[in-house]
């Protein structure tokens, strides 16, 4: 194994064209809340061969890695430097784990060979464009949220799901600034948000859709309707809908299977790694 150095990297902007690289590897679109939301957030290191940077890695708070590469023209053998983050002291940060979807395939392969169990997190969607998607009457009627909104979204939001106010503040504020939310209402009263968020740098030809419904209107087919709604408006600008749920969220699978979305790719967590390689059984037998 060549020796890297491990620095901490001053700024993302660092590694723009690195990160690209990486994008160019999946198979599918990844999840914009993960690309655009905690990924950025995470501490990034890069490897570096004397001043020459040739591969980067990032963890979360949890000592979590969310995305790791290394430039296989620059590095032969990634899978040692891969075990030197997750084993060694190569950062003051101890590694616990690691998120990955199944469509970053070097990046999971790299997990699986390191951790010894896993678990899915959630489900990535994309339109299944080989069904027609049936026609349903609606009288969902979805209007941009404006900046006057924010603290009724935030408090809707806050309610209907339990998230913290603090960081529904900063996101929704983000969202409304970029157009890309909406609320339904009724009798005055918000009965669900709808958000379309849109990808820039990466992956500009897709958008990420959302739905929260209050808790007492769920069960009535909203989420569908303003799913279908917002995939219309994609389409309007050229975007694929894409989108993902928890793995244990069965109703919310099932409202976005009925809005013509299918699942092919896992969202994963590793946790518990191996202190030392494992053998192959097969090379045991060569």
């Amino acid at each position: 194994m060549n020796t890297l150095d491990v620095r901490r990297l001053p700024s993302i902007e660092t590694i723009l064209d690195m990160r690209m690289r990486y994008l160019d590897q999946a198979t599918a679109p990844l999840d914009g809340m993960w690309l655009y939301g905690f990924v950025p957030m995470s501490k990034h290191y890069g490897f570096y061969d004397r001043d020459s940077l040739c591969g980067y890695f990032c963890v979360n708070e949890q000592g979590r890695l969310l995305q790791f590469y290394v430039d296989d023209r620059q590095c032969m053998d990634p899978l040692s430097h891969f075990e030197s983050v997750v084993t060694g002291d190569v950062i003051e940060e101890h590694v616990t784990g690691a998120f990955v979807s199944t469509a970053e395939p070097a990046y999971l392969s790299l997990c699986l060979d390191t951790f010894a169990s896993f678990d899915v997190n959630a489900l990535m969607y994309e339109l299944d464009v080989s069904k027609s998607r049936e026609k349903i009457e609606s009288a969902i009627v979805l209007k941009e949220a404006v900046a006057g909104q924010l603290s009724q979204v935030v408090d809707f939001a806050a309610s209907a799901i339990g998230a913290p106010k603090d960081w529904l503040g900063g996101y929704y504020e983000n969202l409304i600034s970029r157009d890309e939310l909406y609320v339904v209402r009724r009798d005055g009263e918000i009965i669900a948000t709808g958000e379309s968020r849109l990808s820039d740098a990466y992956e500009s030809g897709y958008a990420d859709v959302g739905v929260i419904v209050a808790k007492h209107e769920r069960g009535q087919g909203i989420a569908t309707q303003v799913l279908r709604r917002l995939v219309e408006i994609n389409e309007s600008r050229d975007r694929q809908s894409i989108c993902s749920t928890e793995n244990g969220n069965r109703a919310a699978q099932n409202a976005i299977e009925r809005a013509g979305f299918v699942s092919r790719h896992r969202i994963v967590e590793f946790s518990s790694p191996r202190s030392a390689p494992v053998s192959s059984p097969v090379s045991e037998r060569l």
